[in-house]
Parts: C-alpha cells; structure tokens; sequence
C-alpha cells in the first residue's frame, strides 16, 4: 500500500536564467518546418531566448530522453513521435485527432528520469499547424526569462469525427466481426472512459471513471452488465481486470493522472487500486520464472506477461521496488522465447482464434521495444501461419477474429504490405474506407503511411501445407 504519491513532474522547463533548456523538434523533412519556426518565435518573444530547432533524427531525441523536448507531428511524420506511439505514450497518428485536428499534450515523465516532452500533434499539417498555433497561445502569456509550461491538454477532433453517444456505442481499434466494435483484447469499462477523457479531453468521463474505480450499487451493476469476464472483481474494478483487459488500465493511467480533474487522494486511491493487479498476475505462470518456456502462443499466459510488463513498467519508474524489477525480469525473460524458435503453440484445435495470439506479442515488443523476435526472423516465420490460414475467400472465416490492429501492426513492424492486404479483405473493411463522417476509434491504429502498400501475398504460392 502506497501512503504517498509520487512527484507528479509537473513543470517542463523551457528556457532558465536567459539559455534554453529544451529543443523544439521537427521532422528533418522540413514539413513542419513553418510551425516550428512559429513557436521558436513565441518563446523569443516571451523570453528572449531563442530555443534550438532540430531534427527528428538528432541525439536528444534517442530515447529515454534527457532534455525537455517539444515534438511537433504524428507517428508517421516524426520519428521521435514514433518511438513514443509505439510505447503507448502518444495516440497521435493518420488517424487521430483527424484532418485539420491537433492534439496538444504534455507527457509527464516518461522514462523515469524527471524529463518532460510537449506533443505538438495533428493527422496532417493544417492539425499540427493549429496545434502549435494553440501552444504559442500559451507562451504568450508567460513573462520574464524562465518559462516553464504545466500540464497541457488540448484537443481539437478532426472533419468528420463523431462521438459515441454512450460507453455501448464506443469503437476501438481492437474491433473484430467476432467480438464487435469493443473487441475482446485490452478493453473494459474504465479503461474506455480513461481513453474518451484522453482523446477529447472531456472531464465527464475522467470523472465517470473515478465513479466507476469506486463503485456503489448502481455502477456494480452497470460493470456487471458490461463487462462480464473483462473485470473479475467488481468490487475493485482497477485491480481486478481479467488479463486480457488489464493493460490498458495502467498504460492510460500513466497518460492522463497529472490531470487536476483527479484530487490527490484519488490519485492515490487509483494508484493503490492499479498495484492490486499483482495479487491477480500471481499464480498465472510468468511472474518468477526462471527460465524462458520452449514457445510463445498460450493466449492467456501471453497476455498475463503483457500486463505484467505493462504494470511493472509503470510502478518501477515512479514507485521504485525490487518486486516491479523482479515482474519486468519475468515478462521479458518469458518473451525472450521469440528469440529461440518460431513456434507458437496454445490452443491450436481452435484455429480460427489463431491470429489472435500475436496480439499479446506485439503489444509487449511494441512497449518494450524488444525486437528480438524480428531480429531472429522468429516472428516473420511464425507469421506464415497466417497465409496458410486466410483463405482468401470473401469473407474470409479466418479473418473473423482478426483485430484490426493485430493486421496495421503485423504491417508495421515486419514491414510488408501483405497485412494491409488481408486489412482491405477484413469484414470491418468496409467501415474503414466509408465516405463521410466515421466513429471515433479508441487506442491506436497504426494506420500506414504512404510508402506501405497492400501487397497479394504469394508466400503459399506452390507449397503444400500439411
């Protein structure tokens, strides 16, 4: 039990005694180049210090970062926005917010180190233009030589965005035609309302979760009508999420607690509530081992070590314990299989549920960025399964399971297009490509770039399968 919160690094200190202690960073481009000529100028104006601009490639922006950074772009324009998405600290994509849209964020100590970043974020040039545009706005309102900024969180949803009416209606990147637009992977009810406040910025659902986290008669019933399975404890909702839903808690938890819509003593509250999950990852056959396993593709034990993973690395940059580097020792040391052999084995008689094994695995090496599975080519081979699966056909039973995310990062991280292939024969296809206005999707879409194409895959071209 925690009986003190931790330092909420508030403060992403810009300039101090008349020199610069951040970097503006844009892509080395130069598409945003305008913008960030902008903001160098506003804080000029406020501080008289001009701040250095530089690439998306420069050294600052390796990560872990240790100098305040401010980051115009999205995943696709900006490495360093990249290397953020990709450890879920960032939703900033194609996608999200949308066409003329911006997010502008402040992203609170991410690496464990006391060093702060401001995402400058928009879908395309107009959104990041807006959202830089909406920070010079800030700026000009400080006076004298230091400027820090506090916590920031603007939003402005792209043309053509609509709202879920209710927590029934909410779409997520992790849809499927077998478990609906929720889906049935990393998602429940706290972790929707955790995700509406930080991709509109409406406070209604940052208290709605609170209420939820907490509950009284009437939200029990509602956890119990709408989650099922996903929380096994209603009563402790935060702590008891079922392991194919747990986390997600904790990762949006890390983007949205700074938020002064939250009290400190129900941070704190949330905080004790989230570090309950570890009585629930016990016994579940990662945490403690001391070897890895001969294989990946258990779903339950794979998701079990993704949010192992996933709450260690919260609590062991901001609560510091042995017991969180003892979880972290245990997730990698079970992945640490992808590097020994392309084998996946869980529950094989089930075959049109097996795309949905590789979600856990590239959740966890897209957090920890642990590329060993790509670097052995493990991960390619075991990917063949897929071509060996998909049919083909319209529809394409094999494809019923698929998450849409599980096909934008199987495209992402091996870099071939024929994922965004079987993405285009997806029975949720259609709802992606729609003319006209379209839901707002929770999470991450990986949506590709450009220089990513549809490929039609040949893998199985004159082999036999047996």
């Amino acid at each position: 039990v925690y009986s003190e919160l931790k330092d909420l690094h508030l403060a992403t200190p810009i300039t101090r005694g008349g020199k610069a202690c951040a970097s503006i960073v844009a892509p080395a481009n130069g598409v945003h180049d305008a913008a960030a000529a902008g903001l160098r100028t506003a804080i000029q104006r406020a501080t008289g210090v001009a701040v250095p601009v530089v690439g998306d490639d420069a050294p600052q922006t390796q990560v872990p970062f240790t100098e305040p950074l401010i980051i115009l772009g999205n995943r696709s324009t900006s490495r360093a926005v990249s290397l953020l998405y990709d450890r879920y600290y960032t939703f900033c994509d194609l996608v999200y917010p949308g066409a003329g849209g911006y997010a502008l964020r402040s992203l609170h100590n991410p690496f464990g180190n006391g060093v702060n970043a401001i995402l400058v974020g928009g879908s395309d040039a107009e959104g990041v233009q807006a959202a830089a545009e909406a920070l010079a706005e800030v700026i000009s309102r400080a006076a004298g030589s230091d400027l820090s900024l506090g916590w920031l969180m603007e939003t402005k949803l792209g043309d053509g965005i609509q709202l879920p009416a209710c927590l029934e209606e909410v779409c997520t990147w992790e849809a499927s035609r077998d478990s609906g637009s929720i889906g049935s992977f990393g998602w429940n009810s706290l972790s929707r309302r955790m995700a509406l406040y930080y991709m509109t910025g409406d406070p209604f659902h940052a208290r709605e979760l609170v209420r939820l986290a907490f509950p009284d008669a009437q939200a029990l019933q509602e956890i119990d009508a709408a989650d099922q399975e996903n929380i096994e404890s209603k009563h402790d909702p935060l702590a008891g999420s079922y392991h194919y839903a747990a986390h997600t808690t904790v990762l949006l938890w890390d983007l949205i607690e700074e938020s002064p819509v939250f009290a400190d003593e129900e941070r704190l509250a949330i905080t004790n509530a989230l570090a309950r999950q570890l009585q629930h990852r016990r016994g579940e056959g990662v945490l403690g081992i001391e070897a890895p396993p001969a294989f990946v593709g258990d779903r339950h034990r794979d998701w079990s070590a993704t949010s192992l993973y996933a709450l260690a690395r919260y609590f062991a940059k901001d609560y510091p314990d042995p017991i969180w580097g003892e979880c972290l020792r245990s997730a990698e040391l079970y992945y640490s299989a992808l590097s020994q052999s392309p084998w996946l084995a869980g529950h094989n008689d089930h075959l049109f549920w097996y795309n949905t094994y590789y979600a856990p695995i590239f959740t966890y090496m897209l957090l920890s960025g642990d590329s060993g599975g790509l670097d052995s080519g493990y991960l390619q081979q075991a990917l063949v399964t897929q071509d060996i699966l998909f049919s083909g056909n319209l529809p394409d039973w094999a494809l019923f399971t698929a998450p849409l995310s599980y096909l934008t990062q199987a495209a992402y991280l091996t870099g071939d297009g024929r994922f965004l292939y079987y993405l285009d024969r997806s029975p949720l296809a259609g709802c992606l490509h729609a003319e006209g206005p379209r839901p707002l999707r929770l999470g991450q879409s990986f949506w590709p770039s450009g220089d990513l194409s549809p490929r039609k895959p040949d893998e199985m071209v004159g082999n036999w399968t047996v």
